[in-house]
This record gives C-alpha cells, sequence and structure tokens, in this order.
C-alpha cells in the first residue's frame, strides 16, 4: 500500500509539472526543431557548393577562389544566429603552432613566396578550430544527404555514358563553353578519353572538376553508406557509379580503407560483396579493364604519366628536399613555390614540407589529425577521407579537399542523449516502449 501511495504521489507531481509548463516545453521544442532545421539547411548548401558548384570560383586578380570556401565561411557565420560555434581549445592551440611556424618559416624568405598562398592556408585552415554539437540521428541525416547527392550525380554519369553511345560525347553539357572562363577552376582535365587515343571519354558528372573527383567523391560516399547504413541498394549503386566513373583513384581509396571496414559489414553487405566482386570481374574482363589497369600500373615508371604525377613525383621531390640538408630543410622554399613545376599533383605533405620546411610540416598535420580523428563521429569514415586529402590530389589549397573533411570529419561533434529523450524523439520507439508496458501494467493491476 506504500508503495502504490508513493507511486500516486509521484504521478500527480508529473501531471501538476506538466501542466504548469506546457509553454516552457514546446518552445523548448519549437527552437530545436528550427536549430536542427537551420543546421541542416547549412549541411545542404555546403554539400550543393562542394558538388555542383566545384568548378566555379571568384576571380581574385590573377587567382581563382574556389567558391566553396566562401560558401562555408559565410554559412557558417549565418549559423550563429541559430546555433553558435564551440572552440576546441586543443585545435585552436595546435593551429596557432602551425601558423606561428609558418610565419617565421615566411621570415626567412627572400624570394620565391607568395603572400597569398600564404594567407590562404591560413583563412582554409581556420574553420578547423570549431565544432557544433549535435545528435547522432541529425548526423546521419547529414550523411544521407550526402550519399543523396553522389546517387544523382552517379545517374548524370550513367545518363553521359548513354548519351555518348547514342550520339556521342559531344552532346555532353560542357561548363568549359557555358560559363565564363574567368570563373572556371584552371588546370583540370575536364574531359578525357579511356585510354590514350579512344574515342570514347570518361563520364565527368558535368559539375565535377574532372573524372577523379567524382570516382573519389563516389568513394567517400560509399564509405560513409558502408560505416553508417549498409542499404543494399544505394551500396549497389555506389559500387556501380565507381565502376562506370573508369577512373581508378576511388577504387583505391576503397581498397585502402576496406581493411578498417571490415568490422562494420554486416551478413547482407558480405553476401553484395561477394556477388559485386564476382560481376565486377566479369564485367572488367568483357569492356578490357585488366588490360587498362595494367597500363596503368606500367604509366608508374613513365615521367610525365598521369600516375607518375600524381603518385611519384611528389614522393621523389620531399625525399630529395629532405636529404638535401640545407638550411631550407627548416625554412622551405617559400610558400607557393611548388606551383611554378606544372603538371604535378602535389600532396599536402609534399607541398607543406618544401614550401614550409620540416618543423612546420609536423605542426600542420599534427593539427590536421587531431582535427581529423579526435571527436570524430567515425574514425574509419576519417581514414578514407584523410587518403582522399593526402594521395587523391593537390589538396592543401584547393578548399574542396580540405572542406569536405571539414564538413564530415571536425564540424560535428556527436552529444550523448538520455534514453527517454531519444524515445520521445522517436515514434517508433515511443510506440515499441508502450506496447511492451501494457502487459507489464496489466500484470501489476492483478
Amino acid at each position: 500500500m506504500g508503495r502504490r501511495r508513493m507511486n500516486t504521489h509521484n504521478e500527480v507531481r508529473q501531471r501538476i509539472a506538466a501542466r504548469t509548463k506546457p509553454g516552457d516545453e514546446l518552445r523548448a521544442a519549437t527552437k530545436g526543431s528550427r536549430v536542427e532545421m537551420a543546421v541542416t539547411i547549412f549541411v545542404a548548401v555546403q554539400i550543393v557548393a562542394l558538388t555542383v558548384f566545384q568548378k566555379i570560383g571568384l576571380p581574385l586578380g590573377d587567382k581563382i577562389l574556389e567558391l566553396c570556401l566562401p560558401t562555408m565561411i559565410g554559412g557558417m557565420a549565418a549559423l550563429t544566429y541559430w546555433l553558435r560555434p564551440k572552440v576546441d581549445v586543443t585545435r585552436a592551440a595546435l593551429y596557432g603552432v602551425f601558423c606561428v611556424a609558418a610565419f617565421i618559416s615566411s621570415l626567412f624568405q627572400t624570394s620565391g613566396q607568395s603572400a597569398t598562398s600564404f594567407m590562404l592556408a591560413l583563412l582554409i585552415y581556420f574553420p578547423f578550430i570549431f565544432y557544433y554539437d549535435v545528435s547522432p540521428r541529425v548526423y546521419r541525416k547529414f550523411v544521407n544527404l550526402f550519399i543523396n547527392a553522389m546517387l544523382v550525380a552517379g545517374a548524370i554519369v550513367i545518363a553521359q555514358h548513354i548519351i555518348q553511345l547514342a550520339v556521342g560525347w559531344r552532346a555532353w553539357p560542357n561548363l568549359d563553353k557555358l560559363l565564363p572562363q574567368n570563373i572556371l577552376m584552371p588546370n583540370y582535365v575536364y574531359i578525357q578519353p579511356i585510354n590514350f587515343g579512344s574515342k570514347i571519354m570518361k563520364p565527368n558528372g558535368i559539375f565535377f572538376l574532372e573524372v577523379s573527383l567524382v570516382s573519389q567523391f563516389a568513394a567517400l560516399a560509399l564509405i560513409m553508406e558502408i560505416v553508417y547504413f549498409q542499404r543494399l541498394m544505394q551500396t549497389a549503386l555506389l559500387l556501380g557509379v565507381l565502376v562506370a566513373c573508369f577512373a581508378g583513384t576511388g577504387l583505391l581509396m576503397i581498397a585502402l580503407t576496406l581493411p578498417f571496414l571490415l568490422t562494420q559489414f554486416n551478413r547482407k553487405t558480405w553476401i553484395l560483396i561477394g556477388v559485386g566482386f564476382l560481376v565486377a570481374i566479369v564485367v572488367a574482363y568483357e569492356i578490357g579493364w585488366f588490360n587498362a589497369v595494367q597500363h596503368r600500373f606500367t604509366e608508374y615508371q613513365q615521367h610525365g604519366s598521369s600516375s607518375n604525377q600524381r603518385f611519384i613525383a611528389p614522393w621523389l621531390l620531399m625525399v630529395e628536399f629532405i636529404q638535401s640538408g640545407s638550411d631550407a630543410l627548416f625554412t622551405g622554399w617559400g610558400a607557393g613555390s611548388m606551383l611554378k613545376t606544372k603538371d604535378i599533383v602535389w600532396w599536402p605533405l609534399a607541398k607543406v614540407t618544401v614550401e614550409y620546411g620540416v618543423l612546420t610540416s609536423v605542426a600542420f598535420h599534427a593539427f590536421l589529425i587531431y582535427a581529423m580523428f579526435v571527436h570524430t563521429p567515425s574514425w574509419r569514415a576519417s581514414i578514407g577521407f584523410l587518403l582522399f586529402y593526402s594521395f587523391m590530389g593537390g589538396g592543401f589549397l584547393v578548399p574542396v579537399y580540405p572542406l569536405v573533411c571539414l564538413l564530415f570529419c571536425c564540424l560535428f561533434r556527436l552529444k550523448k542523449e538520455s534514453k527517454g529523450r531519444r524515445r520521445s524523439r522517436d515514434p517508433d520507439a515511443s510506440r515499441e516502449s508502450s506496447r511492451r508496458s501494457r502487459p507489464a501494467a496489466a500484470a501489476a493491476e492483478a
């Protein structure tokens, strides 16, 4: 009897509290939904800027600033109206060490450095010191937006193949001809053949800088799909996009990240991988993919080839620079000095080391790795993004590379929600909880 009276008193208190503060709860719920909507719009805008407007920049003298950078900084500034960002003290300290080391390095340079490159580097990585707290449910919504965006890009890739086989690749919409040259990002191979001398072109997704970016972004979406969802249809479609691109960098990213994703696979995913692997072998044999891969492997030894410029030349120059043993080992050659060497894809590791010196390079990579792996939503996904940033393109001063890493690895921190709060926000969970409580209540009454 005593327990029943105590429970009755507690229920009465809860009812009184609920009746006295309904307005406060309603205002809190409304504010929460508005904040979630604002953050979702912010992420959607950034995804569009990183994909649809990837080729477009703002002319600044003889330079072009990729549009995604002012979009990110302006979006974060606008978002403060609904949600103020927090500062990660450790990130801020490491960023400060990098800035000081880079500035000291620049003091020892009498020529050959670019003040624009120096300031651009500081501007691109400044947003990395901030973060927002979001729930896992909201963050998964952001990831799904990115996956859907890449599925749309994949549909464009397939449409390009169909157009090419039907009337020829020249019927593709060509942004190089449709838009003014002064707003287009230069020095990218927008349209290229599958093999040298071939009349069949690799589909570039219309809006991407080049086909390798389509492949790499599809690989990032596939990694996120495996980590967070593992839906059969989306996984199969993204695998199809990777094959349809006829670009090797995305497949290489998946191959290098796969060992860290193995523990994430469920039984359905394993079955899909097995079936997909067998189908891929058959398709690859029929279209001559193995011959193309063999040709690509021989390119690594050919000076001036695409593979050599992307994976060998940066490493050789960095090793040569370190082995030189000169004073430049600590001061570098100067910001922007590597731009004078054409047609080589400079890794961020090689570029920062050669331009700013070894000490600045250590400071920068300590800052970057901490930002991408400490308090990140998923360290497995961060490995794929780090590979993308570090080795798949000249990403240090090309904003699209670091900013997509910022958006999905650094900018959002998952907060823990109480069990009751999660149930109240999830109608399915609430219904299931009520179903389970009915038999218990009936037994108690009996």
